[in-house]
């Protein structure tokens, strides 16, 4: 018999610095310093450009489409998957007229400390020395950044 879904949250959950209030609060007021400067991000990343760049052949991927075949010409990875203002989510009991855009920045700031953990294990020859926390890392990527 399987455990009650509530259950198995409480064995999956942690603490981590990305999911922190403070973490999130920085990432709020990043965001809202870029909006009012205007240089707030509008392409946002489905596919995250670490993880395109990392498949990238003189700084290009060649995307294609699974369901048609259809194989595109290279593109700089930097082009590649993304989507104006795709993760603007309106603020709860809201409209899309006051969108909430510093979930892109929160994303974003998770995003370049995974670039660097991903470049040093790139270079890396040695065994983990806190294996905990680099469990603890991947989970919080793969299983997204949301907060609870």
């Amino acid at each position: 018999m399987l455990p009650h879904p509530r259950d198995l949250r409480a064995q999956t959950c942690f603490e981590h610095e990305w999911l922190s209030e403070d973490f999130i609060a920085e990432s709020r007021r990043v965001s809202a310093a870029a909006e009012e400067s205007g240089n707030s991000p509008r392409k946002h990343h489905f596919v995250p450009k670490m993880h395109l760049k990392r498949w990238a052949m003189s700084g290009k991927v060649q995307r294609t489409e699974v369901e048609t075949r259809y194989v595109h010409n290279p593109q700089p990875y930097a082009e590649v998957a993304q989507k104006p203002n795709f993760y603007t989510l309106p603020r709860t009991g809201s409209t899309m007229d006051f969108p909430m855009k510093w979930v892109e920045t929160h994303l974003g700031r998770i995003e370049t400390a995974c670039t660097r953990h991903l470049d040093v294990l790139g270079n890396w020859t040695g065994v983990f020395s806190d294996a905990d926390e680099a469990h603890r890392k991947c989970s919080t990527v793969l299983g997204g950044s949301a907060h609870p």
